[in-house]
């Protein structure tokens, strides 16, 4: 059953609690410590039989498409991919983007996970 990890005050687990509605899918809700599951360390989070997915757009995009709900979102489920992109694209709008994104890969790899080497920045 797919489970979903944050307060259901949040707006950002409100979209994912909608969604899932929209869709029918049963679930749990359960306030956890999701640290271990997000390097972002922020909710939503869901488990959807294995596959950990984080970010609500991201989250909200994966649930249609991988129900192959082509009216709501065409494409294909992308959970190993986009939170990074979504992730990744809030500091660009920085003039300073290359120190910020720096920054958050700093934090994300001294929280254990591992990133690839952004090509457009420099070391």
């Amino acid at each position: 059953m797919l489970k979903i990890y944050g307060h259901a005050t949040s707006i950002n687990v409100r979209k994912v609690l909608w969604t899932c509605e929209e869709l029918g899918l049963p679930f749990e809700r359960e306030e956890r410590d999701t640290r271990a599951l997000s390097p972002t360390r922020m909710v939503p989070v869901i488990d959807d039989g294995g596959v950990i997915v984080w970010e609500s757009n991201v989250i909200v995009r994966y649930l249609v498409t991988s129900r192959g709900r082509t009216d709501l979102a065409p494409g294909e489920p992308v959970a190993r991919t986009s939170p990074w992109h979504r992730w990744r694209s809030i500091p660009m709008q920085r003039p300073d983007y290359p120190n910020v994104a720096r920054y958050y890969d700093q934090l994300l790899q001294r929280r254990g996970f591992q990133l690839h080497a952004h090509p457009n920045l420099p070391g």
